[in-house]
């Protein structure tokens, strides 16, 4: 083969390898991104649950007359 065909080839097999790791790197970042999201949302969901049972205390204080300045 010609010299110029095996220079040819070598970039060529250094650009799919690039492209190789450029796309896993891509994946990795979009995996990673949606593991944050879902952390995220169970962090919202974990808020939520948390307000929605000191709102039930307190309802339950005012609803048996108790004071519920102790509950806050």
């Amino acid at each position: 083969m010609a010299a110029w065909v095996l220079g040819l080839q070598a970039r060529l097999q250094t650009l799919v390898a690039l492209a190789d790791m450029i796309q896993m790197l891509a994946h990795a970042a979009l995996e990673a991104h949606f593991q944050v999201v879902q952390a995220l949302g169970l962090l919202g969901q974990a808020f939520a649950g948390m307000a929605q049972a000191t709102t039930q205390v307190i309802q339950a204080k005012v609803f048996a007359g108790e004071p519920i300045t102790q509950t806050l």
